[in-house]
């Protein structure tokens, strides 16, 4: 690009030259040799204009395909790069922890019918799955081969040992825990509708979805034994304690209360209770339940994980059921009344036993 002080120096050169010329031609005329100075110089600004438009021009050419070869880089950086790479370089594998397993109990998928399906997750195991002949009793055998085991029982599943590493196998006090009735093969859930009769308090129910919002319940002490050593974090549950479960998902405790009745089956009703407002009718007793005799596992004085237990209302003495035939319609369709009865059920397969599966869990307290 032509600077300005470079044009004013062209100017006079040429100015300079037109009048020689003038001289050379000898025009006696003055007005003749003005007259071509003017026809010389606007020649000259013509093309001194000219040739700043071009210059111009070609800058802006510059300038644009500078842009465009930027834009066409990062396109090719952003989107088409990675795509030959991922087709390149083989994905990475998650690595295999070793060790201790993660305090952190895993949903159990259940085999399949087909022992030859690749999917089955016992089909590459030592010990077979062998299908339980009475679903109320675990199999001897399984039970005999591995003394770290949970068990429980239920119509639609397969008994197989479910390995917990030790100082894991306790249900602790701050654990936050999904609580399964067997029965049912339902986990319970504050499902955050409120009953329309009765209370009017949230509605606690069971749900067959696995990953739905509202199954988790912290475990905590008594109001009374919040300060005690035997109640905080970490600490094994006897069987016999009090405990509330508040969950986690909208901190409402599981509660009840007498003379107040369950919407469809007319036992003692159920509710989510706020738990900045918590009372006694939040406290609850674990009851741990026997083993069958066929068992080689001793019974222990601490709630176990997987193991099947009763929860029982500290304050109007009846038990925590929940009945497959009594379900509710929208907006909850599906999902199980949960109440309280007087009438004990016997059996391990009874409506009215739970247990502690997936969840949180801290490491028991020596």
């Amino acid at each position: 690009m032509t600077l300005p002080f470079q044009i004013r120096k062209k100017n006079q050169a040429y100015d300079e030259n037109i009048k020689k010329r003038g001289n050379v031609a000898k025009s006696l005329d003055p007005k003749r040799n003005d007259l071509l100075l003017q026809e010389a110089r606007a020649k000259r600004d013509k093309q001194l204009g000219k040739k700043t438009r071009a210059s111009m021009t070609r800058t802006q050419k510059t300038l644009v395909v500078v842009i465009l070869v930027l834009f066409l880089a990062s396109v090719f950086f952003q989107f088409i790069e990675p795509f030959f790479l991922s087709r390149n370089v083989a994905p990475k594998k998650k690595p295999t922890p070793k060790g201790k397993v993660v305090p952190i109990s895993i949903p159990i998928p259940r085999p399949s019918s087909d022992p030859e399906n690749g999917n089955n997750p016992l089909a590459n195991s030592k010990k077979p799955a062998v299908q339980s002949k009475n679903p109320a009793r675990a199999n001897e055998q399984d039970l005999e081969n591995n003394e770290e085991t949970g068990w429980f029982s239920s119509k639609k599943e397969i008994d197989f040992d479910i390995d917990i590493d030790k100082e894991w196998e306790f249900v602790t006090f701050g654990s936050n825990i999904k609580l399964e009735n067997k029965n049912a093969d339902a986990k319970l859930i504050l499902s955050g509708v409120f009953y329309g009769t009765g209370s009017r308090q949230k509605v606690i129910t069971l749900t067959k979805e696995n990953f739905a919002k509202g199954q988790h319940w912290m475990v905590f002490g008594t109001s009374d034994q919040s300060s005690s050593i035997e109640s905080q974090r970490g600490a094994k549950i006897k069987c016999g304690s009090k405990i509330r479960l508040v969950n986690t998902f909208a901190f409402h405790s599981l509660h009840s209360h007498a003379d107040v009745k369950s919407p469809l089956s007319d036992n003692q009703e159920v509710s989510g209770y706020p738990f900045e407002s918590s009372d006694k009718g939040d406290e609850w007793i674990v009851t741990c339940m026997p083993l069958p005799s066929s068992s080689n596992l001793k019974d222990s004085p601490f709630w176990r994980r997987e193991y099947p237990i009763q929860l029982t209302h500290s304050q109007t003495n009846q038990v925590l059921q929940a009945l497959p035939s009594k379900t509710f319609g929208n907006p909850i369709e599906s999902h199980i009344e949960v109440s309280c009865t007087s009438k004990r059920i016997s059996g391990l397969d009874s409506p009215q036993v739970w247990a502690a599966t997936d969840g949180f869990y801290f490491k028991s307290n020596k």
